[in-house]
C-alpha cells in the first residue's frame, strides 16, 4: 500500500512462489530465479543489498547479512522468536541498523505491518 517504495525480493526457494499469488506481484521486483546460484550462497544477495535503502525481512539470515553491512532493516519476527534476538530481555539488537517489528499476539502478522507502515511513513 506504500507507493513512495519500489520493492524487491531475495527470498530463495520455499516462499518465493507466493509473491505470484498475491495482488502485489506486479510491483514486486523478484530475484528468486536470478541470485545466488551454482552453490554461492548470498553473493548476489550482498551486491543487491549494497543497493538498497531499507530492507524489510522475516528471514533472520538476511537479517544478519544486513547488520553486519550496516543496512537500515526492519526485522519482523513473530511472538516467539528464535532465542537469539533475545526479545524476552528486552535487549536493544546487537546490530545498530536493524529495529524488530514483533507480534504481539501469535500468528499476529496485520499488527506487524501496521506497526511497520507508521514506522516508515
Amino acid at each position: 500500500q506504500i507507493k513512495k517504495y519500489n520493492f524487491i525480493s531475495v527470498q530463495k526457494n520455499f516462499g518465493s512462489e507466493q509473491i505470484k499469488l498475491n495482488k502485489f506481484s506486479n510491483t514486486i521486483k523478484d530475484f528468486a530465479q536470478e541470485i545466488d546460484q551454482n552453490n554461492k550462497a548470498f553473493e548476489d544477495t550482498i551486491s543487491i543489498l549494497n543497493n538498497v535503502d531499507m530492507l524489510i525481512t522475516s528471514d533472520t539470515a538476511v537479517a544478519h547479512l544486513a547488520g553486519t553491512m550496516q543496512i537500515n532493516t526492519y526485522l519482523l519476527l513473530s511472538y516467539n522468536p528464535e532465542w537469539r534476538w533475545h526479545i524476552e530481555k528486552k535487549i536493544k539488537c546487537f546490530y545498530p541498523t536493524i529495529n524488530i517489528v514483533q507480534q504481539d499476539t501469535l500468528n499476529d502478522w496485520p499488527s506487524v505491518f501496521q506497526k511497520l507502515e507508521k514506522t516508515i511513513n
